[in-house]
């Protein structure tokens, strides 16, 4: 078990959750006088979750914390509409995370902004990026360091948000970023992310946006993926009783009165990989590595109680069984291959319930090498573009099979992918599915592959 996943379980079970002071967007945003607060008035912390919209059970996760947390919602996620409508009904503040070129433009999020738009396309973007997130209030970047820091752009931006009447939330992607700057020249409501709350490295930085809010009277937090671990404090780790009673809670909406502390952020997908004897490990190990350098939640599951002797002979000690994960939900189940590894999953029927549900659920499933067999037994490949270690789908009674001789082949939330050879490619495709291209491009960048190196 990883110390976060440790920690974010033992704070669950205590039921010690504390939403840090928070705020209302709109209201901090209204304009107010950035003065510090009265004498005796508590902070203000504002939580920003970011990159909503991508996992179901994640974004109901964030749903369910206590206390005012914004939500901001991706506008081509698939789950945005039903998560910003279910969002709205628990009075959560709606934005819209909205996609912006970044210096490193090889990526850029559907409906994303670029530097080479034209006006009209630009606004055009925009007007429809607004209308695929119902009840949205207010709007702050996604990415974006290359176009905050471009006048003419921000100029279109907040004029546009000005007639819609919506508030700005700027990201701070950039130190040279001047769009809180327009934003104000334009009258529109905004204010800027105070604290960026992003993995394991920033579990200490809640304590930081309180003094913050302490001294300034308010604070904004922002947290990238869905993570719930960004509004959690555990008591007695530097920021429990004592800071509840510095920090206040800010009653109902309005991020944007005052100098209030945002923090904004995202929640934390939870990813499922079954281990058998004779799985590859070189597959098994990436992935779990890769994956978790991106910060989403890895449990491992062995098939039985005895640790896993891989093809190789290597040794994996799964996290747990598959009997004490078989009734969970997960965003994603990822089977690594090797033989006879495929050949066990295969033979599972446990496995084969949990993939079928969480397929029908519209939840992620991804295999590669020979595991993809695994997913034609439970029919999951009918009529599906998918790819295998070579010969493994061969005779396997896929009905309507569009096989691929790509690295990575995905199809709606089927992911396959091809042997050993591939799976950092695999494994970085999952982390851009679950927590964004962002974090696919800080989890690569470090790797020294030769493309990006």
């Amino acid at each position: 078990m990883t110390p976060t996943r440790s920690r974010i379980k033992v704070w669950l079970r205590g039921g010690l959750l504390l939403l840090l002071g928070l705020a209302g967007l709109a209201r901090a945003a209204s304009g107010l006088p950035e003065a510090g607060r009265e004498s005796g008035q508590p902070a203000e912390i504002a939580i920003i979750i970011d990159d909503m919209g991508r996992q179901l059970a994640a974004g109901r996760r964030v749903l369910a914390l206590p206390g005012p947390v914004a939500c901001a919602f991706l506008p081509h996620a698939p789950h945005t509409d039903s998560l910003a409508r279910a969002a709205h009904v628990r009075a959560r503040e709606v934005l819209l995370h909205l996609p912006m070129q970044a210096m490193d433009s090889r990526r850029l999020d559907a409906g994303g902004l670029k530097l080479d738009m034209t006006q009209q396309a630009f606004l055009s973007t925009l007007e429809d990026n607004l209308g695929r997130v119902p009840h949205v209030q207010g709007v702050n970047n996604h990415m974006g360091s290359l176009l905050t820091r471009h006048p003419g752009h921000m100029l279109w931006l907040m004029q546009a948000l000005r007639e819609q009447g919506v508030f700005f939330v700027d990201s701070r992607t950039s130190r040279h970023t001047i769009a809180r700057q327009i934003a104000r020249e334009q009258a529109v409501p905004s204010i800027e992310r105070d604290v960026f709350l992003d993995d394991d490295a920033s579990l200490g930085r809640s304590p930081q946006a309180v003094r913050t809010a302490d001294t300034a009277g308010a604070a904004t937090g922002q947290r990238g993926g869905h993570r719930p671990s960004a509004c959690q404090h555990p008591a007695g780790a530097g920021g429990g009783p004592a800071t509840a009673g510095r920090a206040g809670r800010a009653p109902g909406s309005g991020v944007t009165s005052g100098r209030t502390t945002v923090c904004e952020g995202f929640p934390m997908a939870t990813v499922l990989i079954p281990l058998a004897q004779g799985c590859e490990e070189l597959e098994a190990v990436t992935l779990i590595d890769l994956l978790r350098r991106a910060g989403i939640e890895v449990i491992t599951a062995g098939l039985d109680e005895q640790p896993v002797k891989a093809s190789r002979g290597t040794v994996l000690v799964p996290d747990t069984t598959l009997d004490a994960v078989k009734d969970r939900d997960f965003d994603m189940i990822v089977l690594p291959g090797g033989l006879p590894g495929a050949d066990h999953l295969d033979a599972d029927a446990r496995l084969r319930e949990m993939l079928q549900r969480h397929a029908g659920a519209d939840r992620y499933v991804a295999a590669i090498c020979a595991a993809p067999k695994v997913l034609a037994s439970a029919g999951l490949l009918d009529y599906r573009k998918a790819t295998s270690f070579p010969g493994v789908l061969d005779g396997a009674g896929v009905t309507g099979l569009d096989y691929q001789t790509g690295a990575v082949v995905q199809d709606g939330r089927i992911v396959t992918s091809r042997g050993p050879g591939t799976a950092m490619d695999f494994a970085l495709t999952l982390i851009e599915l679950l927590a964004g291209q962002a974090k696919r491009i800080e989890v690569e960048g470090p790797l020294q592959r030769p493309h990006v190196a």
